[in-house]
């Protein structure tokens, strides 16, 4: 069961188990992520067996923004590798889709990675998104010097792409829209629109924008926040 945290629950996650599922250099001062939990723009998530929690999920969102970005979502180590990546992702799509009309995650890019081992790491990654139904945007972009492919559930959708559908991304430039065609085996389908097909780049990219004008100071984002076109 997915519960939204209070602050306190807040603060113990980040103080005993954040430090053990990301780097050091990933992690946020506790003080950002209390003045925007504060602000109504950041949230947190707890994935629940009974009282034990499974996984959790940091979530920024501005108050005027359509769209979210995923920060953090990290599973319970020991229960890593039994769906509950997938079924975090589910339930957040399920309990954001009256308040959200999507959720940007990002990916480390694989064309960046510093070793074989590395990038076969980034690939799976970005294959588990995709298996829950995200797909990829026609922007890419390097946060703080790390270069990320950006993906993007629809939290309006009713169900997730299936699991055996493979996906194709045709980006229009001129247009700014993204069209995604599914296909399965041989045969081509015209997806339903809720497992997406069309998507307005620019306004996607503005709201990616307006999340990071929101997460840290102007001068920073002009610094350290760089997005560009495939």
């Amino acid at each position: 069961m997915l519960k939204e945290l209070n602050l306190y629950d807040i603060k113990q996650i980040y103080e005993e188990k954040m430090i053990h599922d990301f780097p050091a250099c990933e992690i946020k001062p506790f003080k950002a992520i209390e003045r925007m939990h504060q602000n109504g723009e950041y949230f947190v998530y707890g994935n629940f067996e009974g009282e034990e929690m499974i996984a959790y999920a940091f979530i920024a969102k501005p108050k005027d923004g359509k769209v979210g970005l995923l920060d953090y979502l990290a599973v319970k180590e020991s229960e890593r590798g039994k769906g509950y990546g997938s079924k975090t992702i589910a339930q957040i799509k399920e309990f954001l889709k009256d308040h959200y009309n999507g959720l940007i995650i990002e990916s480390e890019h694989i064309h960046y990675a510093k070793c074989e081992e590395d990038k076969k790491k980034r690939q799976r990654r970005i294959r588990f998104y995709e298996k829950n139904g995200l797909v990829k945007l026609g922007f890419e972009s390097r946060i703080y010097g790390t270069e990320y492919t950006v993906l993007y559930l629809n939290t309006k959708c009713e169900k997730n792409v299936e699991i055996n559908v493979e996906i194709n991304v045709e980006i229009s430039v001129e247009k700014g829209k993204s069209e995604i065609g599914f296909r399965k085996g041989s045969e081509t389908e015209k997806p339903e629109i809720n497992n997406k097909v069309l998507m307005d780049t620019e306004k996607l990219k503005m709201e990616y924008l307006k999340i990071y004008q929101m997460m840290m100071p102007k001068d920073w984002n002009e610094q350290y926040v760089e997005i560009w076109d495939k």
